[in-house]
């Protein structure tokens, strides 16, 4: 067995000097006191992390050496995370980010050690915070993680504790609120499952729009997973139950179901749109799907939620994931995860976002530049009036493309004595998982293909309709000037990016 890198060894040597401060466990919370009492620390989870460090994951995830350790530890509230990467063998970063000890979960910290020269420094650094953190009531779970160079998790809604963390020598990287995000579909009206169904179409408007049953004598995505983060997805649906790929993790806690479940259904209509099979509801039917429930039952999840759903993503390593949420506007708290999924060969798709018609309105993480995104259009090709427009804050040109999103058919559920509902629904929600689908489709046609083939092949054969004088004064683009700021490159057509 190969030797571990020296300063593995001296990363270890700097948990051990940290061991008793890392193994506080909150028995409970003290109202009078406004902090967690404590009791001893647990021997078998002093021995159970050295272990599981020792028992640590090795990957390669990028060209040249870049080594990752991962580790797992719980201790019931607060989580420590550290993050050691190596590269050459060289310890080049130690992140830190602190949950601290409270009932109130507004605040969000980023604790970051950049470019530390050795282990002695960080030790140095470290234990010059120890008393401080020890003054906060600070309690620790020690785990390692392989998606980030930082993470952001809730914190305490306590200044005095915010502001003696900023001031601790390995410096705060950034203090602000959790981001919150949002799905919000247009329109919903449900149809039973029934004979009420039964002048439905074989294959729906957007799926036939897009090209997909012209691929499907082809493929219709064998040996691709797919994965969304959204609310969930009733895994007991008909349309989803024989190609559920066997990994679910919910992230909200509202659920203590071992199987995935949906409190919102958004979730579940989304996934109906990528792969459902009965009644020619998905674009990609013979994928293998999973799926994270970060957003909560009503409409909306917490940064800390997102981003644990994030690292799941990326552990699990899906082709595509398809996200039909927004942030608001601008914001970047995404960029290093998106790009640690291209890291591993994960296709982002993002909406633009419902924000109507108006120049500038699109959404984040729809509105960077390292994803695909995505636009709605009707059954005409012209763009919804809800469809977020360009161009970003950043200045580019958004969305990248556009697809099917207005009355769109799709699973549905209830609770009741009819469990396998459809619905009609609009929105960009909509639009992204038939995007997500097609690249699935891409993808078991041509399985070495990159992003940027995807991509290239993608908008270089979308179709383009006459795009609206409205729209062509967002950026000042023409209607001879693809990508603009409705349509980006225009509304998608796999059956033509296969060459078909």
């Amino acid at each position: 067995m190969k030797a571990l890198p020296r300063t593995v060894w001296e990363a270890l040597d700097v948990l051990e000097r940290l061991e008793g401060h890392l193994w506080k466990s909150p028995s409970n919370w003290n109202s009078q006191t406004q902090r967690f009492e404590y009791t001893a620390p647990s021997p078998y989870n002093q021995i159970g992390w050295k272990f599981a460090f020792l028992c640590s994951v090795f990957e390669v995830v990028a060209c040249g050496l870049l080594v990752t350790l991962q580790l797992y530890g719980i201790i019931y509230m607060s989580i420590f995370y550290l993050l050691i990467v190596v590269v050459s063998g060289q310890l080049v970063a130690l992140s830190i980010a602190l949950e601290l000890g409270s009932i109130y979960w507004t605040t969000t910290i980023s604790v970051v050690l950049h470019e530390m020269k050795n282990a002695e420094e960080i030790s140095s650094k470290c234990s010059s915070s120890r008393s401080r953190m020890d003054a906060l009531a600070l309690t620790f779970i020690f785990h390692f993680s392989v998606v980030l160079p930082y993470l952001v998790i809730p914190a305490a809604n306590d200044l005095k504790a915010i502001q003696t963390l900023g001031s601790l020598p390995i410096g705060v990287f950034n203090i602000r609120e959790q981001l919150i995000a949002r799905v919000e579909p247009v329109d919903a009206s449900v149809t039973p499952s029934s004979s009420q169904t039964s002048a439905i179409p074989a294959i729906q408007w957007g799926v036939e729009k897009i090209g997909a049953p012209a691929v499907w004598a082809r493929t219709k995505g064998e040996g691709i997973v797919v994965a969304n983060i959204d609310t969930g997805v009733f895994g007991g649906h008909e349309s989803l139950r024989d190609n559920y790929g066997g990994k679910w993790y919910d992230a909200t806690g509202e659920s203590n179901l071992t199987t995935p479940n949906d409190g919102n259904r958004h979730g579940t209509s989304t996934m109906g749109m990528l792969c459902g099979r009965p009644k020619g509801i998905g674009v990609a039917p013979n994928v293998k799907w999973i799926a994270c429930k970060a957003i909560g039952a009503n409409g909306g999840g917490s940064e800390g939620n997102m981003k644990k759903c994030a690292q799941w993503i990326f552990q699990q390593r899906p082709h595509v994931v398809s996200n039909s949420w927004v942030f608001g506007r601008g914001a970047t708290n995404f960029n290093d995860i998106i790009s640690s999924w291209r890291a591993v060969g994960i296709i982002p798709v993002f909406a633009i976002g419902n924000e109507g018609d108006r120049c500038r309105s699109a959404g984040s993480p729809g509105d960077q530049t390292n994803v695909i995104s995505v636009g709605s259009t009707r059954s005409n090709d012209t763009l919804s009036t809800f469809s977020a427009r360009g161009f970003a804050v950043n200045g580019a040109i958004k969305p990248e493309v556009t697809a099917p999103g207005e009355e769109i058919y799709t699973a549905w559920y209830s609770q009741n004595d009819k469990p396998y509902l459809y619905y009609v629904t609009s929105g960009t929600s909509s639009a992204t998982p038939h995007v997500a689908g097609a690249i699935a489709l891409m993808l078991s046609a041509n399985p070495s293909w990159t992003f940027d083939q995807v991509f290239n092949a993608l908008t270089r054969t979308a179709d383009r309709p006459p795009v609206d004088a409205k729209d062509l004064a967002c950026g000042n683009t023409t209607t001879s000037n693809y990508p603009n700021n409705g349509y980006g490159f225009g509304r998608i057509n796999v059956q033509r990016a296969l060459g078909m």
